[in-house]
């Protein structure tokens, strides 16, 4: 398992970094909620959903690179607050994450459908659960994968862009080695839906359906 989340990681790093020495057709900035709860596993080796989903903060921006017709691939950051609802349901994990994407869409005019999906690596970036739970036993890095689906209404320069995505956790939030106790990890189940405003680099082609 460890050399697939060493993979994951390269790919992320690597992915990011190419993208990045691009340049950028257009950026997002996505503020929005997310909602999360925690899936607790047993010493049993069995997954149980803890209480209800909880919201907390969110906020994406990303990098667009290679934009034609129909693919483009994303360069993404950003902040999500995980709230704990196994304890506290005033206490979250908070992280930076970052995901390079593949995204695909379809134009009809001036209204944008897509998709997205991409590897995710989580950073965590608080010590507020220290109190509730030992911090050593929480992960600082966590691996997942991201994917969703959005719609953009563009009027040049500018683009509305609404988005609702999954991101789903390779890795445990927290875990306990050897513990006797009934549970002894968690990863997290969250969902996002972002509201955003994107802006373009470039003029759009009168000769072209596409961003060259």
């Amino acid at each position: 398992m460890k050399k697939h989340f060493i993979f994951i990681l390269l790919l992320v790093v690597a992915g990011g970094n190419t993208l990045i020495a691009q340049v950028p057709k257009s950026i997002t900035v996505k503020p929005g909620i997310v909602l999360a709860k925690q899936k607790w596993e047993s010493v049993d080796n069995t997954y149980t959903e803890d209480n209800k989903y909880l919201e907390g903060m969110y906020v994406g921006v990303n990098l667009e690179f290679f934009q034609h017709k129909y693919f483009s691939m994303l360069a993404e950051g950003g902040f999500t607050m995980k709230t704990c609802n196994k304890y506290y349901s005033n206490k979250s994990l908070d992280y930076v994450y970052l995901a390079p994407m593949f995204k695909a869409r379809l134009e009809f005019g001036s209204f944008i459908p897509y998709i997205y999906f991409g590897p995710r690596v989580d950073f965590l970036v608080t010590k507020s659960f220290e109190l509730v739970m030992p911090f050593e036993y929480l992960s600082k890095v966590i691996f997942g994968l991201t994917y969703g689906i959005g719609l953009e209404y563009r009027f040049m320069p500018f683009a509305v862009v609404i988005g609702f995505h999954h991101q789903y956790d390779f890795t445990n939030a927290y875990e306990v080695e050897g513990t006797v106790a009934s549970q002894k990890s968690f990863k997290y189940n969250a969902y996002v839906i972002s509201l955003g405003m994107k802006v373009y680099f470039k003029k759009r082609d009168r000769k072209s359906a596409h961003f060259l």
